[in-house]
């Protein structure tokens, strides 16, 4: 009887061994497929980010070269200043701008103008 009892245990012993790795795979069959459908709607939403991004690329670019184009003017307008004294109407429209700047953060703005 000895034998047999351990055969019946080898038996059922095995059937669960099998029964647990045929779940397992399931489960991991399930997982899989989740994991597929998660990887499409993720590259679909890198795709759509990427579009977004190259936007914002392009108008951050634009909005260097627009800069730089007002730097290169800001420096020409200092120095015809430097050279030829004031710009009639330039002088008072730069005070001012100080004077608004000034007013907001509290402070007072001096005289420049004499």
């Amino acid at each position: 009887m000895s034998t047999d009892a351990y055969y019946i245990t080898l038996i059922i012993g095995g059937a669960l061994t099998w029964l647990i790795f045929v779940l397992a795979l399931a489960k991991f069959s399930k997982f899989y497929a989740q994991f597929i459908v998660f990887r499409r709607d993720m590259d679909i939403n890198i795709t759509g980010m990427g579009t977004n991004i190259r936007k914002i690329q392009n108008t951050f670019q634009e909005l260097a070269i627009e800069q730089r184009r007002t730097n290169k003017l800001l420096v020409e307008l200092i120095d015809e200043h430097k050279n030829n004294g004031p710009i009639q109407g330039i002088e008072y429209e730069l005070v001012e701008e100080e004077e608004i700047i000034a007013n907001t953060a509290g402070t007072e703005v001096k005289d420049q103008t004499r």
